[in-house]
């Protein structure tokens, strides 16, 4: 079928003009466009409807998914201010006091049906709440200076050659209009210097609901030039009508649905979940951005009761995360999305078989009477199938299994528990045989179901299975396989110390296999041998793993210095993996020591033969972190052992760790012989951890006996 319009890949070029220094934007945008009412498919289906040309144009921005860089949507949470503007225009003059859009609007949330206000606060658990700084009924209904039929342009206020005959005009007007009764820099929600959500309320109907051409069809457009005001850049805008069908002067029939939907765009930057050219259903019911923005009580279609957003666009908006899935799950708990914020309401499946932006959502919905999920086709657990890569809701697949739908397939697709995929044959709307188990009682998805939870970009089964689902309540459950859980191993690493400054020691932790989402692991280094503070740092931490790799490196700092030691080693202790299994826990860093050994320090030493004695001062160049020994004898040379000295026999000599100085005595024999100056060697053989001298040492014993007659006989001189 033909492409009518790149609905993703427009959000982009929507920003990318938003975020221009020049005023003139300078890519012609195209409108997202609230989904018809529901009474006007047959006419749409038999061509007796012409659809807004911006639905049927295929020369529009280039197809990038609308996960593509600068275009995702934008989260938003917490008080968020919103400007609403009534115009009017002498050839269509308005109906409704603007007191009855303060209510509708901006009345504090309360049970049951109420405002726009009251819905967001619901579908974001109170995380989001509508306020505004000037109410509809201070600045009053503003004429502009055109005529509406000037605006119209013929087609829906939104042909865009048309301008300034379109809404694009109209906008820019507005903000003139209003420029000075408000200060738009209280709009920037976000401080980002755009206005957001600039909301148009005009006089009159919605082609949307009328069919006429004639009517302005609600939706989300940029205006053709930016407009600057209080420092502030608005470039975006939000249009809705007075009225649905009818209206007095003190009550509209008007309701919140589509103002919901289009502050969906223009808050959020949603993307529509309907087919634009309605050839099809996309999600229909299920979603704010689809046909859902028009439920009511007692399938009224009125918009009163609007479907949530669907657990994509939940996402987007910032109001709950995903829980993601990896391995095998008994029994997995699934409460109902409403009052239930936290990450086990939306869960998030992505195996390795799957597309680089492919994956499925699961939510249980349920129709709670008074809350806005009330008028829900059905309950049950809601199957999504996402494709990021994809545009829009345009392309359909009508076939079995996802595999053979190749590149005509939506971004966000239901997956309809009956099988029968009317959604997207457009044979049926939004019924209750879509959720699981539905009407047809179907507790389990799987490769080989029909439908099937495989993958469009493969016929191979992506491991993606639900069973034994549960019957729909409150709280569900479900058997799901989610892929196979990989295995986390950590490698043991050997590092040279150095001699000073840090050395970085590449620790590596590995997986089994590649994981369909980041696998994290906590860490912890552990002192053996070495000591954290002083030989490696005390360090811990989150380790991630990204999604398609098998390893992951991360650096520790080892201290190097210049004693010589033993090894040592140090823990990296890993616990806690997210998705993934711990199969070694444990890995042994080594600190290769690099450092020469203490050098022997011992010299000559000489001691008199009466003292008895002499003592040898053995000393280290340097402390030694080792035990240091060596084997010490002495050897004969002029002295003689036993004679003059007592020999000293391997002689173990030790030196702690630490340990720089040790004294060898040498007992010396004393005798009454004239013999002169004797010596003995020293020799140190067996070093262990150290260096020996080359140099040969002695023990020098100086003879204490003298010549008496020699020093004393006088001498006769004749």
């Amino acid at each position: 079928m033909m492409r009518k319009i790149s609905l993703f890949g427009l959000v982009w070029v929507m920003l990318a003009a938003l975020l221009t220094v020049k005023p003139e934007l300078t890519t012609q945008t195209e409108a997202l466009l609230m989904p018809p009412h529901p009474d006007l498919r047959e006419k749409i289906q038999n061509g007796t409807l012409e659809l807004p040309q911006n639905m049927l144009d295929d020369g529009i921005a280039d197809t990038i998914g609308f996960n593509a860089l600068g275009e995702q949507p934008k989260a938003m949470t917490g008080t968020l201010r919103t400007l609403a503007v009534l115009v009017d225009f002498s050839d269509k003059q308005r109906t409704v006091t603007a007191s009855f859009f303060d209510s509708i609007l901006y009345a504090p949330p309360a049970a049951g049906r109420g405002s726009v206000r009251d819905y967001f606060h619901e579908v974001s658990y109170g995380q989001i709440d509508i306020v505004t700084v000037n109410m509809p009924s201070s600045i009053g209904w503003k004429r502009v200076p055109q005529t509406y039929a000037y605006y119209l342009g013929g087609n829906y206020c939104m042909d865009k050659d048309a301008y300034p005959h379109n809404c694009q005009k109209l906008a820019e007007d507005l903000v003139a209009a209003v420029d000075g009764v408000v200060n738009y820099a209280d709009y920037d929600n976000d401080n980002d210097g755009l206005v957001d959500n600039f909301m148009i309320i005009h006089a009159g109907r919605g082609a949307e609901k009328s069919g006429s051409v004639n009517d302005i069809w609600s939706h989300s457009w940029n205006m053709r030039t930016v407009q600057t005001r209080d420092g502030k850049n608005l470039s975006k805008y939000i249009i809705m009508p007075e009225y649905l069908v009818n209206a007095n002067s003190s009550s509209s029939d008007m309701t919140i649905g589509v103002f919901a939907h289009e502050m969906g765009h223009g808050f959020w930057g949603l993307p529509d979940f309907y087919d634009y050219g309605e050839d099809s259903y996309g999600v229909d019911d299920w979603s704010l951005m689809a046909s859902g923005a028009w439920l009511g009580p007692n399938n009224s279609y009125s918009g009163s009761s609007p479907a949530w957003p669907d657990a994509w666009s939940r996402i987007a908006m910032g109001i709950v995360q995903p829980q993601y899935l990896i391995g095998n799950y008994n029994n997995l708990s699934i409460p109902q999305v409403l009052n239930n914020p936290g990450m086990n309401t939306i869960f998030k499946v992505k195996t390795i078989g799957m597309g680089v932006q492919e994956y499925y959502l699961f939510e249980n919905r349920q129709k709670v009477p008074g809350s806005y999920e009330e008028n829900l086709p059905g309950s049950g657990l809601l199957v999504w199938h996402v494709d990021e890569a994809m545009d829009d809701n345009d392309n359909q697949c009508t076939t079995h299994p996802s595999s053979t739908c190749g590149s005509a397939h939506y971004s966000l697709a239901l997956v309809q528990a009956d099988g029968l995929k009317e959604l997207e044959r457009n044979a049926g709307y939004a019924d209750a045989g879509d959720p699981f188990p539905g009407t047809s009682i179907v507790r389990s998805l799987s490769y080989n179901t029909i439908p099937d939870s495989g993958s469009y970009y493969s016929s191979g089964d992506v491991k993606f299975s639900l069973s034994g689902i549960s019957d729909s309540g409150t709280v569900m459950s479900a058997n799901v396989t989610a892929g196979e859980m990989a295995a986390v191993s950590i490698s043991d690493v050997v590092v040279p110390e150095g001699n000073s400054g840090n050395t970085n020691a590449l620790v590596t932790v590995s997986l089994n296999q590649a994981s369909s989402t980041a696998v994290s692991v906590n860490y912890m280094l552990a002192g053996n041998t070495a000591m954290a503070g002083v030989d490696f740092p005390a360090q811990s931490g989150t380790l991630s793993i990204p999604a398609g790799s098998t390893s992951q490196q991360f650096p520790i700092l080892v201290t190097g210095d210049l004693l010589d030691e033993e090894d040592e080693t140090f823990f990296v202790n890993l616990s806690t993996p997210v998705f993934a299994d711990l199969v070694d826990n444990q890995a042994i860093v080594t600190i290769k020591d690099d450092d020469a050994p203490p050098l022997l320090q011992v010299y000559s030493t000489a001691g008199w033969e009466n003292a008895n004695l002499i003592t040898f001062s053995l000393r280290l160049s340097q402390a030694s972190g080792k035990t240091v020994s060596m084997m010490v004898s002495t050897l004969d040379d002029t002295a003689l052992a036993g004679q003059d000295y007592t020999a000293v026999t391997s002689q173990l000599v030790t030196f702690n760790p630490g340990e720089i100085f040790k004294n060898l005595p040498v007992t010396l024999l004393d005798d009454a012989l004239l013999e002169g100056s004797e010596k003995f060697q020293l020799t140190l053989t067996n070093a262990i951890n150290l260096t020996i001298p080359s140099t040969t040492v002695f023990g020098h014993i100086l003879d204490d006996e003298f010549d008496y007659f020699q020093v004393f006989l006088p001498v006769i001189v004749r």
